[in-house]
């Protein structure tokens, strides 16, 4: 694993160490440090798969949120002209 930053000083000179073969020497902070990667851990239990962004729009449209026909239509044409009344758009933008 090789670091982009060194943990006490964030130099980023960095070069390999000969002390183990995961140390670092910083240049910049004149410091030597190990990086090691034990990776992951298997989880307590199964995790749920995440919904489609279509069931999750869905589900977020029946927990009270706005109307989909609202917010395709009316909602977003009634932001743009009140931006433009108030000066949002210049420059022709």
């Amino acid at each position: 694993m090789t670091p982009m930053y060194c943990p006490f000083c964030a130099g980023q000179a960095l070069f390999p160490e000969e002390i183990d073969d995961h140390a670092w020497a910083c240049t910049e902070c004149h410091r030597a440090f190990s990086v090691k990667d034990h990776g992951a851990q298997p989880a307590d239990h199964a995790f749920e798969p995440a919904p489609s962004t279509a069931q999750a729009y869905l589900n977020h449209l029946s927990k009270g949120a706005r109307d989909a026909e609202s917010l395709a239509s009316g909602h977003t044409e009634k932001v743009g002209s009140e931006a433009l009344q108030k000066g949002g758009a210049r420059n022709g933008f």
